[in-house]
């Protein structure tokens, strides 16, 4: 199973302990969303790799799987491959990797630390796709809801026809008008009242929709951008907080970006220890294989950043 993950896959790594009764999963949009946040997450680092290490693999093995195992191999020389977490120590930390690759003879059963180290994200050694479909799928019901409005702000008029030629002349008149015809030309009589019957009925009727009352788009606008404000933070991308609106503090802009940086420092420290770990058990250095952020972040940022690497993982 390999990022970007379908909605079947997530479903399954993720219903277990969230259902949802929500429909919006599984579709193009819902899928459209998560590959939008899942890409923005890995475009926050930038990787230094050896020379025959693709990057598109890893980055998503690091943020979809958790991480990779880093081994030697008699043919194609130090790699890495999606790690198979097994065995605990004293600690409850995994003892072992198992690599299931089929140009690699075998199943190796690799010691951490002896024949192979692990780069992994976070220190549970998860991914990100749970935040990744939750915010998505948030992402996905606020455009369905904007859709919606927009179709239903359309609907201007509704007629009620006294009789079946009545109602298809008003149709063939709607659609003269929605074709942008600059003139229409009707039967007179359709918007005379009938000369039956004591109340001088028009014989037609129509419904009025308050357009302005129901349209709520901008409104949706500012909720679908406050969810993706939400992922921001959560992941660690530099963000303004749109739900305020009011003029934010030099204070409130700071906490804001205090929030932003702490979990994305902790992300980078996990895969920076990872790369040293590396770098310690094969004999290589930063210019081969390191991570870092692909734009500085600001002060207060880098305050974070500097205080997370002396936290023991």
């Amino acid at each position: 199973m390999t990022a970007p993950y379908s909605y079947e896959q997530i479903n399954t790594h993720v219903s277990p302990v969230t259902p949802s009764v929500m429909h919006t999963k599984g579709n193009d949009l819902s899928y459209y969303f998560r590959k939008y946040l899942f890409l923005e997450a890995v475009s926050m680092v930038r990787w230094t790799l050896p020379e025959t290490w693709p990057s598109n693999r890893l980055q998503y093995l690091v943020f979809g799987s958790g991480g990779v195992a880093v081994f030697n191999t008699d043919r194609y020389g130090l790699v890495y491959d999606r790690m198979g977490l097994t065995g605990i120590n004293i600690f409850y930390n995994p003892t072992h990797s198992i690599v299931a690759n089929p140009f690699i003879k075998g199943s190796p059963y690799l010691q951490i630390g002896k024949q192979c180290e692990i780069i992994n994200l976070q220190p549970d050694y998860r991914g990100m796709v749970d935040i990744v479909a939750y915010y998505g799928d948030m992402m996905a019901l606020a455009a369905q809801t904007i859709q919606s409005n927009l179709i239903n702000s359309r609907l201007a008029y509704v007629f009620a026809a006294g009789n079946k030629a009545g109602a298809e002349s008003f149709k063939k008149m709607f659609d003269q008008i929605m074709q942008g015809d600059p003139a229409v030309f009707v039967d007179s009589s359709l918007l005379k009242a009938s000369k039956t019957g004591s109340s001088g009925q028009s014989p037609w009727m129509y419904f009025s929709s308050d357009l302005k009352g129901n349209f709520i788009t901008n409104e949706l606008l500012t909720a679908l951008k406050t969810i993706k404000a939400l992922f921001d933070t959560e992941v660690g991308i530099p963000n303004t907080n749109t739900s305020k609106k009011e003029r934010m503090l030099t204070d409130e802009v700071n906490s804001n970006n205090v929030e932003t940086a702490a979990k994305a420092s902790l992300w980078l420290d996990s895969l920076q220890r990872g790369c040293e770990r590396v770098h310690k058990l094969f004999s290589i250095d930063k210019e081969q294989l390191w991570v870092d952020w692909r734009f500085p972040p600001d002060t207060s940022t880098q305050e974070v950043n500097s205080n997370a690497r002396n936290l023991e993982l």
